[in-house]
């Protein structure tokens, strides 16, 4: 197949979902696909290194973010795809008529309608607007939650549930476990949202002065005053720089806000991360790949605003219980392994018509 893969991201920012989206193109030209990436991004600082591997589309200002979608789907449209892979975002304007035309599958991340809740008034008017023009003219929809695609299921259109992964021959092996004193707990932030619950986790720490707590992709200025001494706070970085923060971390935590949108169960980037890494994980919802186990190495708080306040016995427990262990590489690979992954969204972007 040849396949045009549209998105917008932040590509000079690091995170995670720019490592996804370039992730899932490289393995679908290993499995013998012709794919490009088309990304819509902000402009980044001159010299600034792109995270996102494809075609850039850089902005400055909505005018030019306009000019820049039309030139994106101008370039789609000209690589002549038998199917568009679309990440769920606001276009302006949405490519309602190349939609229509061609097989096209969404990729479906979050809850678009309950998230624009938090949004200012115009943004969410036109995301609402956005969002159903383009779900009317994809093909399908593929999404990272089981969740998710039962929101998506009454229109009516093909679906399927693919959930995030990463390419474990691009990751070390687990480091030996850390034993010594405090015991680490790492966040992955990405992106500063407020379903990450950065809140709870920083009261979590000022609850459990025993334990060290370290977040990455934070703004520093914005959360250093509600910071105790025991958490430490990193600006977004690379891969390659945080690796040694997960190699040296005990625990991994993930998200523990995802009520504020509403939603029980979403598949993460981050979780994946840590399990490769070999750490234990602390989840406050249901983790898509981990729903109906029950291993030694997840601890679940419930879903609801008072987890981390009350649940801080139970993380001190977990903590004292997994320390000194990593996750084996061969009791997770089945679960996080982006080939495995991408052989299902392929073989469903191939019925798409």
């Amino acid at each position: 197949m040849r396949i045009a893969y549209a998105c917008y991201w932040n590509a000079y920012r690091p995170a995670g979902v720019a490592a996804k989206v370039t992730t899932q193109a490289t393995t679908w030209r290993e499995l013998g696909h012709e794919a490009e990436v088309f990304c819509l991004t902000p402009d980044g600082p001159p010299g600034a290194p792109a995270h996102v591997a494809g075609r850039l589309f850089p902005f400055a200002g909505p005018l030019q973010r306009a000019r820049a979608t039309v030139r994106l789907f101008g370039a789609v449209d000209a690589f002549a795809p038998d199917v568009v892979y679309l990440r769920d975002d606001s276009f302006l304007p949405p490519p309602v008529r190349l939609l229509r035309r061609l097989p096209s599958a969404m990729e479906v991340n979050s809850d678009n309608r309950r998230e624009m809740r938090l949004a200012p008034l115009p943004q969410r008017l036109y995301g609402m607007v956005n969002d159903r023009l383009l779900r009317g003219a994809v093909s399908g929809f593929v999404a990272v939650s089981h969740e998710l695609a039962r929101r998506v299921a009454p229109l009516g259109k093909p679906v399927t549930v693919v959930t995030s992964g990463l390419r474990l021959d691009e990751w070390p092996e687990p480091a030996p476990a850390p034993r010594d004193a405090p015991p680490t707990l790492v966040f992955l932030a990405g992106t500063d949202v407020p379903w990450h619950g950065i809140d709870k986790l920083l009261a979590l720490a000022a609850a459990l002065p025993e334990l060290r707590f370290v977040v990455v992709g934070v703004e520093r200025d914005r959360w250093a005053p509600q910071a105790p001494r025991n958490a430490v706070l990193h600006e977004p970085m690379t891969r390659e720089r945080y690796l040694p923060i997960l190699a040296a971390a005990d625990v991994g935590v993930g998200v523990l806000a995802l009520h504020r949108k509403r939603q029980h169960e979403v598949s993460t980037l981050k979780v994946p991360e840590y399990l490769a890494c070999g750490l234990p994980v602390i989840l406050g919802y249901e983790e898509t790949d981990l729903v109906g186990l029950d291993p030694w190495y997840v601890l679940r708080l419930p879903n609801v605003e008072s987890n981390a306040r009350d649940g801080a016995e139970a993380v001190r427990a977990f903590v004292e219980r997994v320390r000194g262990r990593r996750v084996p590489r061969a009791e997770v690979a089945g679960l996080i392994d982006a080939r495995v992954k991408e052989r299902a969204r392929l073989e469903f972007l191939s019925g798409l018509r």
